[in-house]
């Protein structure tokens, strides 16, 4: 005799809810029913609305969507197979510019 949903309905499934994963399942299909390019203002305010980080958001969907610069005309797109091959990490190891970068690194090493 266990306790929870389970024991009252026979066959019953247990969902475990993970908002941060319905927020990626939710950008994914708001990409496929946009044909595949997704302003970044349509998904930003539901990113912080729900309180996650955009860069997690952004690390998360990096396998199957590249997510330009806001200069850009599209924010979002989503990545073919063939760029998935060529660049398998879309995401820059170093979010600095790269002379801010080196000027940095150059500070540390004389400390």
């Amino acid at each position: 005799e266990g306790g929870g949903l389970g024991a009252l309905v026979p066959g019953a499934m247990q969902l475990v809810a993970d908002p941060f994963a319905d927020l990626v399942a939710t950008i994914n299909a708001w990409l496929y029913q946009s044909g595949g390019v997704l302003s970044s203002a349509a998904v930003l305010p539901l990113v912080k609305a729900m309180g996650f980080r955009v860069r997690a958001v952004i690390a998360a969907l990096s396998r199957d969507v590249f997510w330009s610069h806001v200069e850009a005309e599209t924010e979002l797109l989503l990545r073919t197979a063939t760029g998935v091959q060529q660049h398998p990490n879309p995401l820059p190891s170093v979010y600095l510019h790269k002379q801010v970068h080196v000027h940095l690194l150059k500070l540390v090493r004389e400390m």
